[in-house]
């Protein structure tokens, strides 16, 4: 079987999992995000190398254009497409923004997995009309996505396939996350300043960080399990920090479960519809 090329929209928890679960099967790897990601769990996501450069999970390196240039590693004259190339056959992941979408067309993608539904928006026009979609949904939707794979509910993690009914799966077994995970949003608009890193506790009324020099307060005990790159501009009510209230002891630098195991189902579909062409 040919190499098959997995372009993933978005590098926040779901999109990470699909790029470690895709990348280990062997398939090409493509990463798309937005220019300035806001994601709350970017110490265990691929979405940090956009600030970073460079982002290493679990042995599975994912570099940014500019990165690459830097290093040396292509010539001052090379392109997206050719740093795309070069990455790929370097066995790393190609981290692009949505600025660098024109490149799209030229980088023979077989599949296209939607994990951020209004950055794919942005997008849609540049994929190579042959790309196959692989979405997500609470459930099955006619003419939405090649593969409908279920996020919630009693078949979560399943794959809805062109001959499957259409499913309601609101008896959901539900894992309390509102419960156990509280997100912090902002008040106003402004640069963050974190004043607290993942993992570290906090207590209620203590200072989570900064909004324009504005001390923003945690209304509860636990400890953070998320929080923004500081530097960003964020607007009011944008989540900057989460805080795990239930003392599970979970490190939020690993990827949570539910991520990897909608990753699998992503497999599944991948390697399902590859068989069929």
């Amino acid at each position: 079987m040919p190499h098959l090329t997995v372009l993933i929209v978005g590098a926040s928890d779901l999109g990470t999992a699909c790029a470690l679960r895709l990348f280990r099967s062997g398939l090409h790897v493509i990463i798309i995000e937005k220019d300035c990601p806001l994601d709350i769990y970017h110490a265990r996501s691929f979405s940090n190398a956009v600030f970073s450069g460079s982002k290493t999970i679990d042995a599975i390196t994912a570099k940014t254009y500019a990165q690459v240039l830097e290093e040396d590693a292509l010539n001052s004259g090379s392109t997206v497409t050719n740093f795309i190339q070069f990455a790929v056959l370097n066995r790393e992941i190609p981290v692009l923004t949505e600025s660098d979408k024109v490149y799209l067309n030229h980088s023979n993608i077989n599949y296209c997995i939607v994990c951020e539904p209004v950055l794919y928006k942005k997008i849609i026009h540049a994929l190579p009309e042959e790309t196959s979609l692989i979405g997500f949904a609470s459930e099955k939707k006619p003419d939405s996505y090649a593969y409908t794979i279920c996020n919630s509910g009693a078949n979560f993690g399943r794959v809805f396939y062109a001959n499957d009914a259409l499913l309601n799966t609101t008896s959901d077994i539900s894992l309390n996350k509102k419960e156990k995970y509280q997100q912090i949003k902002a008040p106003l608009e402004g640069v963050f300043q974190s004043s607290k890193s993942i993992d570290e506790l906090i207590h209620e009324k203590e200072e989570i960080g900064k909004v324009d020099d504005i001390p923003i307060l945690s209304p509860f005990l636990g400890r953070i399990s998320g929080v923004l790159n500081s530097g960003v501009i964020i607007s009011a009510g944008t989540v900057f920090a989460e805080i795990d209230v239930s003392h599970s002891g979970l490190s939020g630098h690993f990827l949570s479960r539910d991520s990897f195991c909608l990753a699998g189902a992503v497999l599944e579909a991948v390697m399902y519809d590859s068989k069929l062409k």
